[in-house]
């Protein structure tokens, strides 16, 4: 989970990282929305948060009409979602590393 720096409130985790791997697969924030369990206004918003927090768009919106509307990744949100998998999995790695120390040194500790 990334945090802001000012407000201490998360701007991005797991759940933004599913909801944007949804909109680049489905080309859309409603389905990712639906996909993802969450309200299209609670997606919009999140979306909105995380784009004015890093100060730059990581979604191209396509307004609807006669073709439809739409919702891609700027290649700018490509490389933030492709970052932050990374992170998480360099986090992931790190948490079970820890947990296997702590149950060795737990396993140290007499009954």
């Amino acid at each position: 989970m990334l945090v802001d720096d000012e407000t201490e409130l998360p701007f991005a985790g797991i759940g933004v990282i599913r909801l944007m791997r949804g909109i680049e697969e489905h080309g859309s924030i409603h389905h990712a929305a639906k996909v993802c369990g969450w309200s299209y206004v609670k997606a919009w918003q999140t979306m909105n948060r995380v784009e004015t927090y890093l100060g730059q768009p990581i979604l191209r919106r396509v307004a609807g009409g006669p073709r439809g509307g739409g919702a891609f990744l700027t290649p700018f949100g490509k490389r933030f979602l492709s970052a932050f998998e990374m992170y998480q999995q360099h986090m992931d790695k790190a948490a079970a590393t820890g947990l296997k120390r702590f149950e060795t040194q737990l396993n140290k500790i007499p009954p």
